[in-house]
């Protein structure tokens, strides 16, 4: 009897013990939870997983997560806080928010990790200028504007000028540029671009019309007077008169290219009009007469 009153009393202080211990521990609640790196940047369509972090508090924990914008279950966290992004992940920037529990009770990390998703590559697939042609004044030089280009940058640009000129270039921005020394004509231009991807050809990309210079027809008062107040005025003096002139143009033609031994050579008794001058005189008379 006394031996098993004496059980009694062990296994009581035993219990007494256990509880008295339990009542001593103390739990920690999650602290100081970091990742190395902090952020992470991806092409959607890739996986990846962070690295394993670092907590201090009273294990064991359990992980939640929530993202900001929602992710659409694509990025979740594991038993051991490590975040997983899948190959689900669409293209944009995500703050992700860690809840850590323990027997202590939650605590939250916000903005604890960063995934930033881009969108995959995508080749050069549009090359657009406006005006997709364009005129210019021989003489005069071109500068155009930057095409509207689809696909992924930064892109490169390179053109091929049908027929070939050099004075024909394109820069780092895709805009194209004639030097004033480009010869009348008409050009059709072919611009390649290229990015990381590769390079996509646009043949015709922009025509580039070059007019010839349109010199203005000869003019009475500013070219052929001069000429004849020099050498027919003095003899002549109707001559310094547009209409006498005009009228008697064939007559002063005719007069000028004789030789000068000839009867009603003009200027009589000077020395010939030289072949610039009659065919300057000539050229006035083909293209009107201009006073």
């Amino acid at each position: 009897m006394r031996n098993k009153y004496f059980t009694r009393v062990v296994l009581f202080l035993f219990i007494l013990h256990v509880v008295s211990c339990q009542e001593e521990e103390t739990i920690l609640l999650p602290a100081g939870l970091q990742y190395a790196p902090n952020t992470i940047s991806l092409t959607a369509g890739e996986s990846v997983s962070s690295s394993l972090p670092s907590l201090t508090g009273t294990p064991p924990f359990t992980f939640t997560i929530t993202t900001s914008p929602d992710a659409g279950g694509a990025i979740t966290i594991g038993a051991d806080g490590i975040i997983q992004v899948s190959s689900q992940i669409k293209a944009g920037n995500y703050t992700v928010n860690v809840r850590v529990s323990n027997k202590g009770g939650n605590v939250d990390f916000n903005g604890i990790y960063i995934v930033n998703v881009k969108d995959p590559d995508k080749p050069p697939s549009k090359l657009t200028y406006t005006p997709a042609s364009v005129e210019v004044q021989e003489g005069k030089a071109f500068t155009g504007s930057a095409p509207v280009t689809e696909g992924t940058p930064p892109f490169t640009f390179s053109l091929v000028s049908k027929p070939a000129n050099s004075g024909i270039t394109i820069d780092n921005s895709g805009i194209i540029s004639a030097t004033a020394l480009v010869t009348a004509g008409t050009y059709e231009i072919d611009v390649t671009v290229t990015n990381s991807v590769g390079s996509v050809s646009f043949p015709k990309a922009l025509t580039l019309k070059v007019s010839a210079t349109v010199a203005p027809p000869v003019s009475f008062a500013t070219e052929i007077k001069p000429i004849l107040q020099a050498r027919c005025v003095s003899c002549h003096s109707e001559f310094s008169d547009y209409t006498s002139v005009k009228n008697k143009v064939d007559v002063i033609l005719n007069r000028v290219q004789r030789e000068p031994t000839a009867a009603g050579f003009m200027p009589q008794g000077g020395n010939p009009l030289t072949q610039a001058q009659i065919d300057l005189i000539k050229k006035w008379k083909a293209e009107g007469l201009a006073q």
